[in-house]
């Protein structure tokens, strides 16, 4: 007879580790690998047919549409495959990018199933992308106007600066050629700044830069002195998909206590599952809006002879006595 234990092994029905202790019930039963699998792929397709369908149009010279969680939400239909029929692309532009996308896609690999993602991943998942759109175009439009301007005059420091600051001003009474052509190309709210809430005005301006910028690159190749500037692109691509609706699924809550907030990240490896948190930064406490109070300057009564003693002991009209000091009259 052997005296080795015999390993416990786990029955096949029962629930990993990270079903048990991570997951609400909704969401141990999703298939977590195909699910993941289908939101990634689905968000990166997604991207690249936007970022087609806008360079189209900026290339047909046609108004570009507005880059909202509609737009998006289209994108991501048209690039999935689920259980319902989707609706028909009523838009003729989006249309016929999205036919000359599935005609350059290897017919072989399927699309991305939908079947698993509910409503709300896509929703969250467009809002997203939305909002990375709108920070791509207008975070980095000035410093791509700065290489634009670099690479066409060869002007940089104070001088370029200056170009700018005149081009993006509300207002400008001066005469210079190329801060007057420039000035026309930038769309402008009522109060003649920059229009920063509506991104997708900005775009036919960041072609010009890109057109330009490919067209001099190409012009030079041959030449070893000459330093070629990296192509850009008119919207931003995938780099990762983070989506609120996972923190819904989970027991988020359990883990987190007042000095330590989920980070957003969960590992695992079906059975053992690793959760980073985080230290939050308190907010600094508030000063108070009170005056100090000045403190009364004090004088010691020593020097005039007053003397305050606690535990006096025996005191006449020549003497005056306490546990510690003698004082005389």
């Amino acid at each position: 007879m052997s005296g080795k234990r015999k390993k416990k092994t786990d029955p096949p029905d029962k629930p990993k580790l990270f079903a048990q202790v991570v997951c609400n019930e909704s969401a141990s039963a999703l298939p977590w690998e195909s699910v993941l699998k289908d939101t990634n792929k689905a968000v990166a397709e997604a991207y690249i047919l936007a970022n087609l369908c806008v360079l189209r149009l900026c290339q047909a010279g046609r108004p570009i549409p507005v880059l909202d969680q509609g737009f998006y939400n289209k994108c991501l239909s048209a690039v999935t495959a689920g259980l319902k029929t989707p609706k028909e692309i009523v838009d003729e532009d989006l249309w016929q990018s999205v036919q000359l996308y599935k005609s350059w896609r290897d017919p072989s690999v399927p699309f991305a199933s939908s079947a698993h993602v509910s409503y709300g991943w896509f929703q969250n998942a467009s809002l997203q992308m939305t909002t990375n759109a709108s920070s791509h175009i207008v975070v980095n439009f000035y410093r791509r106007f700065q290489k634009y301007i670099k690479q066409r005059f060869g002007i940089t420091g104070k001088e370029r600066y200056k170009l700018l600051r005149d081009v993006l001003a509300p207002t400008y009474e001066g005469s210079d050629k190329r801060v007057m052509e420039f000035r026309g190309w930038i769309p402008r709210n009522r109060d003649d700044f920059i229009d920063k809430d509506n991104p997708h005005l900005i775009l036919p301006v960041t072609y010009r830069f890109l057109q330009f910028i490919e067209e001099e690159n190409d012009r030079h190749r041959r030449d070893p002195e000459f330093q070629q500037l990296r192509s850009l692109s008119l919207l931003p691509f995938k780099r990762g998909f983070e989506c609120s609706h996972f923190k819904m699924l989970f027991k988020i809550k359990k883990f987190e206590t007042e000095n330590r907030k989920f980070a957003g990240e969960m590992l695992t490896d079906g059975k053992a599952v690793s959760i980073v948190l985080r230290k939050p930064k308190k907010p600094e406490p508030k000063k108070s809006s009170k005056p100090e109070k000045k403190i009364p300057k004090c004088t010691p009564l020593a020097k005039y002879g007053v003397w305050i003693l606690v535990d006096v002991i025996f005191c006449d009209d020549k003497q005056l006595w306490s546990n510690d000091l003698l004082l005389n009259s």
